[in-house]
């Protein structure tokens, strides 16, 4: 498996990865907030290959409209893939590309309930929460993490 960085032919795969979470991990509607960022804010976006394809995706935003310092974003792995250690691997990948580039920055993660055990397992820390936020049945675990 490698990571690499986002390429705009890389947006059906990303789509894909997506789409195999629905409904259990995202809400149908979410797709047009992805859609949108990758078109307009995938600067620091990272694609996980095996085989050359398309098996998971993740990013960060810095100083973005929801969070001081850098925000972790559309984390997915295509749901064949779960448990397997990838999203672990880009989770880690992440956290060091911001240490690397933006040392001392508080890390923050807007996740739903069935992935936000995950992030704490890297020391995030639950900030704010709110019912239904992404969806119907999809609540909202604001985490926050400093990265040094």
């Amino acid at each position: 498996m490698q990571i690499r960085p986002y390429l705009p032919q890389d947006r059906q795969s990303v789509c894909t990865l997506f789409q195999s979470n629905v409904p259990g991990y995202f809400a149908p509607e979410e797709e047009t907030w992805l859609l949108h960022f990758l078109d307009h804010d995938a600067r620091h976006f990272f694609v996980a290959e095996s085989d050359n394809q398309v098996i998971g995706c993740g990013g960060y935003v810095v100083n973005g409209p929801y969070a001081q310092g850098a925000l972790l974003c559309w984390g997915i792995v295509h749901g064949q893939w779960h448990k397997k250690g990838i999203g672990t691997l880009l989770t880690r990948y992440r956290l060091q590309q911001i240490a690397e580039h933006h040392p001392g920055t508080l890390v923050s993660v807007r996740t739903a309930q069935k992935t936000y055990a995950f992030y704490e397992r890297f020391g995030f820390t639950t900030k704010q929460y709110a019912k239904d936020y992404w969806g119907n049945g999809f609540d909202l675990y604001h985490m926050e993490l400093q990265v040094n």
